[in-house]
């Protein structure tokens, strides 16, 4: 994406799709032999969580620091009930979409191609997300991954100032209120 004054050479916005969906793309079938997992190390406690406050008032959990990360739970359990691959499938989403933003992040930094889809590419099958892929409770992690992905890609990509910080800030304040290391 070009402008007028930028030192840059213009990219298509196929060239940009394709940046974004390529590690999309790879995330998901990498981590797709999750969905068949029952539920292991925190996941009982989160989905028994879940299930026990459905029907009480969210007030109890907006306090805590972890707002957002319980609200996509409840979210999930209103959408897929007590399906658990449901579940897993919402962290395999999310992972694709932070794969996708960690590859536009990069090509935001490094106006290459090939550097910001193997950044993608790498973010996508590195072990060390496995374990919040697979365990419903670890999705904070991939939550605040989104946000200071998003965050990054807004302070880079918006010339004006108030766009600039306006959308930074939402950003990172909903990556601290899914996990408080976002910051």
């Amino acid at each position: 994406i070009g402008c007028n004054n930028c030192p840059y050479k213009p990219v298509s916005w196929l060239t940009i799709a394709a940046i974004g969906a390529l590690p999309a793309l790879v995330a998901f079938l990498v981590f797709a032999n999750t969905l068949s997992n029952d539920l292991v190390y925190d996941d009982k406690w989160t989905y028994q969580r879940v299930e026990t406050f459905s029907n009480m008032p969210l007030q109890p959990f907006f306090r805590s620091g972890r707002s957002l990360t319980y609200l996509v739970h409840f979210i999930d359990h209103w959408l897929w009930g007590t399906w658990v691959p449901g579940f897993r499938l919402t962290n395999l989403a999310l992972h694709s979409v932070a794969s996708s933003l960690a590859a536009l992040a990069s090509f935001q930094l490094t106006r290459s191609v090939r550097a910001s889809i193997f950044c993608g590419f790498l973010f996508a099958v590195h072990p060390v997300h496995g374990e919040a892929v697979a365990v419903i409770a670890y999705r904070k992690d991939i939550l605040a991954a989104v946000s200071v992905f998003g965050a990054m890609i807004c302070w880079l990509a918006f010339r004006g100032a108030v766009m600039r910080y306006t959308t930074s800030i939402i950003l990172l304040v909903l990556g601290l209120f899914s996990k408080e290391a976002a910051a």
